[in-house]
């Protein structure tokens, strides 16, 4: 039997058949073996993937038509100067993080599962100065606070933030009794 690097006729199964007199093109069938993955191989895709942790959709309590998407991507130096603007005389103001968390992260807003967008098609957020009309808010942290419903809904704006930055990877710093603040 004669191997895939021979001279032989391949015969051409897509062409009538011939009465055997008529010489047929001759075509190669060459098969390229690929090398075989090593563990380094598999490591090196490994490393080669982006890391991000995904967006993150969370619906407003009080509002079952909304969901705001966050973008829980947030640099240690960035959530250590929160904790600074945020730090008063009694400790962590943990209404003031949440603003501010919220702010950074939130990237859109889903009414009924549809992304809104903003008269010039942008993306609508907490930010967008439309939403903050519809809201009546005097500015981000003031639309924020209406959003989630005045009084009744600080719980749940520090619930929000504490959830946005456990999905970023820093976990309830309350809860694990840290302070990014002690180096």
């Amino acid at each position: 039997m004669a191997g895939l690097d021979s001279d032989e006729d391949v015969i051409d199964l897509t062409k009538p058949a011939s009465s055997g007199h008529e010489k047929q093109e001759v075509k190669k069938a060459k098969v390229v073996l690929e090398e075989p993955v090593t563990v380094m191989d598999d490591l090196r895709a490994a490393l080669s993937s982006s890391l991000a942790n995904a967006e993150l959709t969370l619906r407003v309590p009080a509002r079952s038509a909304i969901d705001l998407v966050f973008n829980p991507n947030i640099e240690y130096g960035i959530l250590r100067r929160f904790f600074k603007q945020a730090e008063t005389k009694d400790g962590v103001n943990q209404l003031k993080m949440a603003y501010m968390v919220i702010s950074l992260t939130n990237i859109g807003v889903r009414v009924r599962g549809v992304l809104a967008e903003d008269s010039d098609n942008e993306m609508m957020t907490v930010k967008s100065a439309e939403f903050q009309k519809m809201l009546e808010a005097r500015d981000t942290q003031d639309c924020i606070y209406k959003l989630f419903g005045e009084k009744a809904g600080e719980g749940h704006l520090i619930n929000v933030a504490d959830r946005i930055l456990e999905e970023a990877g820093y976990g309830d710093p309350r809860a694990a009794g840290l302070d990014p603040l002690d180096d």
